[in-house]
């Protein structure tokens, strides 16, 4: 949008948006595959004055956002129900669908001898949420008619960026079998579980002021 107030005042904007989905299939039709939902906005309000043939302000706001979401494909897979002791219970650690829904389905298991994994890799469910918020003031002046050998141009940029992520790595639990006969029988080579909240939350605000000379 471009629109002219007046003579001497313009304002202009723009706003962006994209979103998808992408699906990265595992090495078994129903599970291992994860799916992602990127999302991305961005917009600039922009309003220019003119005070004179030489002199002019302009004042420009800005705001973009990124999200992104990866989950495995079996989320919402309730693994406690298969995972149990000889009485039948929960294995400790385990992660319950029906009280975790973030973090559940079947956790990654490898068995070594060339057997295709099970499960979705050990780095998911993941998410990122970026916001910048900009603002730039900028004066300008030209000098008239050659009166000086130099154009002046000052202002200043304001910055500031918020970030919210997680990473629950190796949340649904992670099991390494030497070989097939050990799957079989549940005799586990190594395991890895891990617990509470991955969420971190940052933020940070620059301000920068800039001069600078332009030679004609």
């Amino acid at each position: 949008m471009d629109y002219n107030i007046t003579e001497k005042d313009h304002l202009s904007a723009r706003w962006a948006q994209y979103g998808g989905t992408v699906f990265t299939p595992g090495a078994l039709p129903l599970l291992g595959g994860n799916a992602n939902s990127p999302v991305s906005d961005s917009g600039v309000l922009d309003y220019t004055h003119t005070f004179s043939a030489h002199l002019l302000n302009e004042v420009r706001i800005g705001f973009s956002r990124n999200k992104t979401f990866i989950t495995v494909q079996d989320s919402g897979f309730d693994a406690s129900k298969i995972f149990v002791d000889s009485a039948g219970n929960p294995l400790p650690g385990i992660v319950k669908a029906g009280s975790n829904q973030l973090d559940s389905g079947l956790p990654t298991i490898g068995v070594s001898g060339g057997f295709a994994p099970l499960g979705s890799t050990s780095n998911l469910p993941q998410g990122r949420i970026t916001n910048t918020y900009e603002l730039y003031d900028n004066v300008s002046w030209i000098a008239p008619f050659g009166a000086s050998k130099h154009s002046w141009r000052m202002g200043v940029h304001i910055r500031r960026e918020d970030a919210r992520r997680f990473l629950d790595g190796s949340a649904r639990g992670v099991f390494n079998f030497s070989n097939f006969p050990d799957f079989a029988a549940g005799n586990v080579n190594t395991a890895t579980l891990l617990f509470g909240s991955t969420l971190a939350i940052g933020s940070a605000t620059r301000g920068i002021s800039i001069g600078r000379i332009r030679t004609k």
